[in-house]
């Protein structure tokens, strides 16, 4: 159960085995999959956007600001986690938005974070499905989050 904050700076983070969380606490910062954000991590389960900022302030993950398709795919959840299946979480608040590509399916809603892994415990997640062939990813969105969009 490893936990990084990222900072822009980082260059890779690989949480190896175990149930680990990535907090990202810059109110202002944009996950695009275009930016190599995807690309720095390896093992991770968590992403948490959570940061206590004025609702204003918003983090869009997968959302399209630097052009180009950022949405986030199947390959994306596959490669951040390193596994396949894949499990993923994403935990923010009513301010932030995730935008996906492909055919998720939203299977429920308000499913109780894994109570084995404290850090979604008390969380209430949007449940996301999709498989591609002999892939097959979940997608965890917190129930928190307004606006989650299909590119």
């Amino acid at each position: 159960h490893d936990k990084f904050i990222y900072d822009a700076s980082d260059v890779v983070i690989n949480g190896g085995t175990g149930f680990d969380v990535v907090r990202v606490v810059d109110a202002n910062l944009d996950i695009n999959v275009n930016n190599g954000f995807i690309g720095k991590f390896t093992g991770i389960e968590v992403l948490d956007f959570k940061n206590g900022s004025a609702a204003a302030t918003t983090n869009e993950v997968g959302a399209n600001g630097s052009g180009g398709n950022n949405a986030i795919s199947i390959c994306d959840v596959l490669a951040i986690t390193d596994a396949n299946p894949a499990e993923i979480y994403i935990i923010g608040d009513a301010a932030d938005a995730v935008v996906l590509t492909g055919s998720w399916v939203l299977q429920s809603s308000d499913v109780a974070g894994n109570a084995a892994n404290p850090h979604v415990t008390g969380e209430l997640f949007d449940k996301y499905t999709l498989t591609s062939g002999l892939n097959s990813a979940t997608l965890y969105i917190d129930s928190d989050i307004a606006s989650v969009a299909f590119a």
